[in-house]
């Protein structure tokens, strides 16, 4: 997330790369009324952040290694994607303990980013 906050250097563009088949374009105008950023790996959007805070996560069906460093970069502290036996859950930790574990949904609005936990499907 911090790839953007305080930024305007994107202002005159509608897409950058920012890390290998990894780009930020402007989603606004999909948005009324909100200015909208979404994160694509592959041409997929893995996340969409908002000027107002709220944060969309989606793996687009593909939880890899890759998929879930580039979710992880964006995502607003404390939260982070992890696997756990192979399933992915959304952690907020502070620096010593684990303070809520949330099963990871596509689609999903994190927890305290938006209107509260829910799914776009």
């Amino acid at each position: 997330m911090e790839l953007l906050r305080g930024n305007d250097q994107y202002a005159d563009r509608d897409r950058r790369t920012v890390c290998n088949n990894t780009t930020i374009e402007d989603y606004s105008g999909l948005r009324w009324g909100v200015r909208t950023f979404a994160v694509r790996l592959h041409n997929h959007i893995i996340i969409r952040f908002s000027e107002d805070g709220e944060v969309v996560v989606d793996s687009c069906g593909y939880r890899t290694a890759t998929t879930k460093d580039r979710i992880n970069r964006c995502l607003p502290k404390p939260w982070r994607v992890c696997q756990t036996k192979g399933v992915w859950v959304l952690w907020k930790r502070n620096d010593v303990d684990l303070i809520e574990e949330v099963p990871f949904v596509d689609g999903m609005t994190v927890p305290e980013t938006g209107d509260g936990l829910r799914s776009t499907d």
